[in-house]
């Protein structure tokens, strides 16, 4: 026999498989149901209906939350890693052994041609 926590998490579950969209869609009519009263059991539903649907909206904005929090921790523990091969570490050089490869200065392409630019009277 079901007990009563085994009914609560299978109407957890239930609420979990419903679509968000369709539940906020309904909002406004359970909301109109609690303010009007219209009878005890239509209003008991309609409160409890209500706030499961919100419980959803809040479990699934906590859930966003923490989701970009972890994302952001993650991003900034990898993005200080980038620039590791361009400066130096602790003991002054680098991998290619010099002290930065930022020392060494812009890189050196082909040669830049001057513009042949004559004036026109």
């Amino acid at each position: 026999m079901a007990t009563t926590e085994d009914k609560l998490r299978d109407l957890a579950r239930q609420i979990l498989d419903l679509p968000e969209d369709e539940l906020v869609a309904l909002l406004p009519k359970f909301q109109r149901s609690m303010e009007k009263f219209s009878s005890m059991e239509e209003w008991k539903e309609a409160i409890l209906l209500y706030f499961l649907i919100n419980g959803r909206r809040v479990m699934n904005i906590q859930y966003s939350e923490r989701h970009n929090q972890l994302l952001s921790a993650r991003f900034a523990k990898d993005s200080s890693n980038l620039f590791k091969d361009f400066l130096p570490p602790a003991g002054g050089k680098n991998k290619s052994g010099s002290s930065s490869v930022l020392s060494k200065g812009p890189p050196k392409g082909p040669p830049r041609l001057k513009p042949h630019l004559s004036l026109v009277k």
